[in-house]
């Protein structure tokens, strides 16, 4: 049986220039040079049958979606093209242009955007070009045949790459039938995908699909798995181009990915925080640049490291990050949970040799150089690559992957647990999506626990993670508890200070104290609350905007977490809390209005909270509900006084 790679090479037509002077006699033919070469298999392929999670995985879903256009657009179209009436919603989109210096940038000019009709909840079809990785559903039309989003430019623009981001729970399947389409100034079709289409589902195998089986499969032949290597690369050519749907098969080829997985497999990549630990590199003469780029979510804070050369320490701080070169470009296209993008960069005295070691910089910043990459330059525009901890990440990457196009939405035990266990050790903050993916198979959520803290074991540096419903977080046990009461304190003075409003512990934060005298150690944040009035002509929600804006110009960074949130998430001095607002409902005197269980706002009882009381906690006295235990209950119900960690999950 001739295996997956030569059939892939007999099979598709290459460009006679791609081919020339090409040494490599694996897949790598297919994905050579800049971009990945638009090829097409000569076999009709069984890829929507054998391959569902290839055309739709959730697990794919919840990282962005990157599609060349390389051409002068005008509009861009994405369509949903299901037999049956559907809804299409998303979180964003955004559109990639290179500059005259080849750096690519997101584009932030005019563009006039319409949908072919919108939700009363989400009527603005702008609103997803204004998002980012942290965004939940930006747009949403109303159930029809073939609901489309449309984007026009005010004149033709240069686009390299759309980035698409579905959304990323369950109802992200809602889009698997979506079909993008890119047109010039004259209506003419010139960059089309899909893979709800039977041809277009073969032509996105043969330019992505092969791509990350050659990448996987010459990662293991150079750790030493050649034998494991090739027994993957036969049985998947048996699979995909035997005429019989073999069940064994595909048992035997998950088995086989599995075992892979779990031979790659590599301790937390992780940094230390102090100088002593720190990673250490020698330049030599004639380098003049150097450069960390850490991978991690959009944070309000700047990232910060430490780096000493030949003696002197200096800090060092970057912010996220929308303006990439095309090799930082290149690696957020093949590592699709890569998270933002920050970079350090560092001058370098080039007519001498440079010692340089480097720590990261606190603890928001601990986590964020997990995924990374350093880098050296002499002329800052060719970067070699001295240090990085992607490449096993991406193995591990695609061969999850692998096994999601054989499993879509019907995941086993073995899949889960090692998903859990990549996702703790390199820090994935998108592990929060992870758990609406669960929906009807919630017999699967402790195996991805388990899987979770095997993998959050192996940091040596960092705090270990936990899975909470805020995703993947250090849990409060981790902190030191008096540290974290100060900080409550010193934040709710601000708030009497400056806004003269009584703030208190709620939620978990009040449950953890009341009932167990410390935080509660699986938390992952700190709740307070304000009781305040609705001004008359105001919204719940334009009264928490209008809030947000007073606080931040007190000075404190804030954001509303979703569209319909009435808390902030708080950037206070060194931590971060969560300040909910809890609102007096006019005409009804006994009713206040807020968020209680499941995240979902209601009624709730006036007198359990006013007027508030006391309560001391780690030396510190704080304000309280009225009624502590009424409260508490009308929250979690009569089993309050039960520790449950899996209570919100």
């Amino acid at each position: 049986m001739q295996t997956l790679i030569k059939w892939a090479r007999k099979t598709t037509k290459l460009s006679k220039s791609l081919v020339k002077g090409s040494n490599d006699k694996s897949l790598s033919t297919l994905t050579n040079g800049k971009h990945a070469t638009q090829s097409f298999l000569g076999k009709d392929l069984p890829i929507i049958k054998r391959l569902p999670g290839f055309v739709y995985g959730p697990l794919r879903n919840i990282g962005s979606s990157f599609f060349r256009v390389d051409s002068y657009a005008t509009t861009l179209q994405i369509e949903l093209i299901n037999e049956n009436p559907e809804i299409l919603n998303f979180n964003f989109l955004a559109f990639w242009v290179e500059d005259k210096q080849g750096q690519l940038i997101r584009y932030n000019g005019p563009v006039d955007c319409e949908m072919s009709s919108v939700a009363e909840v989400l009527p603005d079809p702008e609103a997803c070009i204004r998002g980012d990785e942290r965004n939940t559903v930006s747009v949403h039309s109303k159930r029809e045949i073939n609901p489309w989003w449309k984007a026009t430019f005010p004149e033709p623009l240069k686009i390299a790459y759309v980035e698409f981001c579905n959304r990323k729970d369950d109802w992200g399947a809602r889009s698997r039938g979506v079909v993008f389409s890119a047109f010039d100034i004259n209506g003419k079709l010139i960059a089309k995908h899909s893979k709800v289409i039977k041809k277009d589902a073969s032509k996105a195998f043969s330019e992505h699909g092969l791509f990350t089986l050659r990448s996987s499969l010459s990662y293991l032949n150079n750790q030493g798995y050649s034998a494991l290597k090739d027994s993957i690369d036969n049985l998947f050519a048996k699979y995909l181009t035997s005429d019989i749907d073999s069940e064994a098969h595909r048992e035997e080829l998950l088995s086989l990915l599995s075992e892979a997985d779990k031979a790659i497999r590599i301790d937390t990549p992780d940094m230390a925080g102090d100088k002593e630990n720190g990673l250490k590199f020698s330049i030599p003469t004639g380098v003049k640049y150097f450069r960390v780029i850490a991978f991690s979510q959009k944070a309000t804070r700047l990232l910060e490291m430490n780096i000493e050369n030949n003696g002197n320490s200096s800090p060092l701080s970057a912010s996220h990050t929308d303006e990439l070169d095309t090799s930082i470009f290149d690696v957020k296209l093949k590592n699709w949970l890569l998270q933002g993008v920050h970079v350090f960069n560092y001058t370098l005295d080039s007519s001498q040799e440079n010692n340089i070691t480097i720590w990261h910089g606190g603890y928001y910043s601990s986590s964020a150089f997990v995924q990374r990459i350093i880098q050296t330059s002499e002329d800052g525009k060719s970067w070699l690559t001295i240090e990085s901890t992607l490449e096993n990440m991406l193995a591990r990457l695609q061969l999850l992957e692998m096994m999601e196009w054989i499993l879509s939405r019907k995941w086993t035990k073995t899949f889960t647990h090692q998903l859990g266990h990549f996702m703790s050790t390199y820090r994935i903050s998108h592990a929060r999506a992870v758990k609406a993916l669960f929906k009807g198979q919630r017999d699967l959520m402790p195996v991805f626990f388990e899987g979770i803290d095997s993998g959050a074991q192996s940091a040596k540096y960092i705090p270990r993670v936990t899975y909470a419903r805020h995703g993947l977080v250090v849990p409060l046990k981790e902190i030191d508890s008096e540290f974290l009461a100060i900080r409550m304190k010193r934040f709710c003075d601000f708030i009497k200070d400056n806004f003269a409003l009584e703030a208190f512990p709620c939620y978990g934060t009040l449950l953890g104290i009341y009932r167990d005298g410390d935080f509660l150690p699986h938390d992952d944040d700190v709740d307070l609350a304000v009781i305040v009035d609705l001004p008359e002509g105001e919204t719940y929600r334009s009264a928490s905007e209008a809030w947000l804006s007073k606080f931040e110009q007190a000075g404190v960074k804030c954001r509303l977490p979703t569209p319909s949130s009435l808390n902030m998430h708080c950037y206070f001095e060194d931590f971060d809390m969560d300040l909910f607002f809890i609102y007096r409902i006019p005409k009804k005197t006994n009713k206040v209005w807020t968020h209680m269980e499941g995240y979902r706002t209601r009624e709730v009882k006036q007198d359990l909270l006013e007027p508030l009381s006391t309560l001391d906690f780690k030396g510190v006295t704080f304000n309280a509900p009225k009624n502590v235990e009424g409260f508490l209950q009308d929250r979690y119900g009569p089993g309050w006084v039960k520790p449950d960690p899996t209570f919100e999950l």
